[in-house]
């Protein structure tokens, strides 16, 4: 991999490690971190940790930044949800998957929810958002009793303070007509 992990990086790898190893089948968790943390550096991890884990990300785009920071132009392990889904109803997915790690939480439908829990055996899972909520309250409260409260690797005010992350700054121009 291309990038150190931070030391706050370094101990929630280790906290995941240990959920995922202890986890029986159904178990999930929820970490939150804000964007531009590096939450795929700690996913990344998990997925060399775990030989039958499969990482989920919601976009092609995506992906492909996971690649570049392996270092490789694919990986058998890294998938969009419909790809994994295809693949497990193929008997595709070798190894089978032991644990899914969920990039982008907040993206996943209940749909893709479903599938894969019925398509893993309720694999235990762990998601990564910078945005634990959905666009209602409603929204909001199924996806917390999907996934419970979310554990904050790092506030945006810590990761502001250790300069982790940075505001942005903005700048007014002004339209000609």
């Amino acid at each position: 991999m291309k990038f150190e992990p931070y030391p706050i990086q370094k101990l929630a790898i280790d906290g995941a490690t240990k959920f995922l190893r202890e986890a029986g089948p159904g178990a999930r968790k929820l970490y939150a971190a804000p964007t531009g943390f590096g939450k795929s550096v700690i996913e990344l991890a998990l997925l060399e940790a775990f030989p039958a884990l499969y990482l989920v990300t919601p976009r092609d785009e995506i992906m492909q930044g996971m690649f570049e920071k392996l270092e490789v132009t694919d990986h058998p392990r890294i998938h969009t949800p419909i790809k994994l889904r295809n693949m497990l109803l193929r008997g595709e997915a070798q190894p089978y998957p032991a644990q899914l790690c969920i990039d982008e939480g907040h993206h996943q439908t209940e749909e893709s929810k479903n599938f894969l829990d019925l398509l893993t055996g309720n694999a235990p899972m762990v998601a990564y958002t910078a945005t634990p909520y959905r666009g209602s309250p409603k929204g909001t409260r199924e996806f917390r009793e999907f996934w419970g409260e979310p554990e904050w690797i790092i506030t945006y005010r810590e990761a502001l303070d250790m300069k982790l992350i940075q505001m942005p700054r903005m700048e007014i121009l002004p339209l000609v007509d």
